[in-house]
């Protein structure tokens, strides 16, 4: 049997730990390098616009992903405000580099429909049994995602909740 052909089965409690540790080390990262660029951008030598742009997006979408897996306890709207406050800093750095990069309004306007994307499927009411049920449109979107971001498939897929 070739190795990536093994049947399906029920991660362990030491690859579910793994996979959200790993998962809250992306969501660091994502945080630290928005924080960078935010900070960056009354630098005379800031980030040439195109990766500060394509840097932005990525870890503000990884963030806002994050906060549709529950387990990950990634809360935009919560009362810690640190991904509250990498959102609003990626919006600012995608407004400061408008100005350079035609693709930084575009950019911007993609991060607040996914953003609301993901407000909508949080707020559709999961049924209070046990049994773990998707989220209508979050696979596709995780799908589509995947495509762009290929950490999004293993993230939708990685509790097992999609």
């Amino acid at each position: 049997m070739i190795p990536w052909e093994q049947p399906e089965r029920p991660a362990s409690r030491t690859e579910t730990a793994l996979r959200a540790e790993l998962s809250n080390i992306g969501v660091q990262a994502a945080v630290d390098a928005i924080q960078n660029l935010h900070a960056d951008l009354g630098s005379a030598t800031r980030l040439f616009s195109s990766p500060a742009v394509y840097v932005t997006l990525s870890a503000a979408t990884v963030i806002v992903a994050a906060s549709l897996v529950p387990e990950l306890e990634v809360a935009i709207d919560g009362p810690d405000k640190t991904y509250e406050n990498a959102i609003n800093q990626a919006l600012k750095v995608l407004d400061g580099h408008q100005w350079q990069n035609e693709g930084a309004s575009g950019a911007k306007e993609q991060l607040k429909r996914f953003i609301e994307t993901a407000e909508q499927a949080k707020s559709l009411t999961i049924s209070e049994s046990s049994q773990k049920q998707s989220i209508p449109g979050l696979i596709s979107l995780s799908l589509s995602l995947s495509s762009f971001f290929p950490f999004f498939s293993w993230l939708a897929n990685a509790f097992g909740s999609c």
